[in-house]
């Protein structure tokens, strides 16, 4: 989780989550994972606004989103 809700300083509006896959994925099954991820939780915790960003090894280079997430999250789980 990253974001305002990890920013004690911050009011926290919205879920944010970086989601990094083990394995290279293309881009198609990384867009159908990434949905019926979120339409669980939405399922498991009502329609909250959650924003999940996904990231998978092989990316040339992680996008700005990514390397910023990844300085300021607190792990969840890991599997």
């Amino acid at each position: 989780m990253f974001g305002s809700r990890v920013d004690d300083d911050a009011r926290g509006g919205d879920i944010d989550l970086l989601v990094e896959v083990g394995e290279p994925m293309q881009a198609d099954d990384l867009v159908l994972r990434r949905g019926a991820f979120v339409a669980s939780l939405y399922r498991l915790m009502g329609e909250r606004r959650i924003d999940v960003v996904v990231a998978s090894p092989g990316v040339s280079a992680p996008s700005y989103i990514v390397e910023s997430a990844r300085r300021s999250a607190i792990e969840l789980v890991q599997m």
